[in-house]
C-alpha cells in the first residue's frame, strides 16, 4: 500500500491559485495544475480562492461603476435592476381586441347595503 505524500503549500502556489480563481478557473482544474486533489486544494488554498474571486469582482465592479457614471445606458439599466432591485413596469396590452385599455370608473349614489324594497 502506498502512502500519500503530504502537500506543502508554497508562496508560488498561493499566488497561482489566487490568480486562477480571479479568472474563474474551476477548482478541479486548479487542483490538476498543482497535482493535488480538489479536497487538498480546498484544505490548503480556500482563502486564496476566495481572495482571488473577491479581487476580480472588485476590479470588474469598479469598471462597471465608472462606465455607468459616464452614462453607459445599458450598464445604468443593468445596475438599477441588479444592484438596486428596480424593475421595468409591465406594459400590459389590452386583452380584448376592441379594448383601448382605458379604465371606466362608475360612481353610484346610495347605500348598497340595504336590500331594495318591493
Amino acid at each position: 500500500m502506498t502512502r500519500k505524500r503530504n502537500h506543502i503549500p508554497t508562496d508560488k502556489n498561493h499566488h497561482m491559485v489566487e490568480a486562477m480563481a480571479a479568472v474563474g478557473t474551476p477548482s478541479e482544474d486548479m487542483a490538476t495544475m498543482l497535482g493535488i486533489s480538489k479536497d487538498t486544494l480546498e484544505r490548503h488554498y480556500m482563502d486564496n480562492i476566495k481572495a482571488g474571486r473577491v479581487k476580480a469582482n472588485l476590479q470588474i465592479g469598479r469598471k462597471i461603476h465608472a462606465q455607468a457614471l459616464e452614462g453607459d445606458t445599458a450598464l445604468l439599466i443593468w445596475w438599477s435592476k441588479t444592484r438596486m432591485r428596480w424593475s421595468a413596469a409591465k406594459d400590459e396590452a389590452p386583452t380584448n381586441p376592441g379594448d383601448t385599455g382605458d379604465i371606466t370608473v362608475v360612481i353610484e349614489r346610495g347605500d348598497h347595503r340595504k336590500k331594495p324594497t318591493e
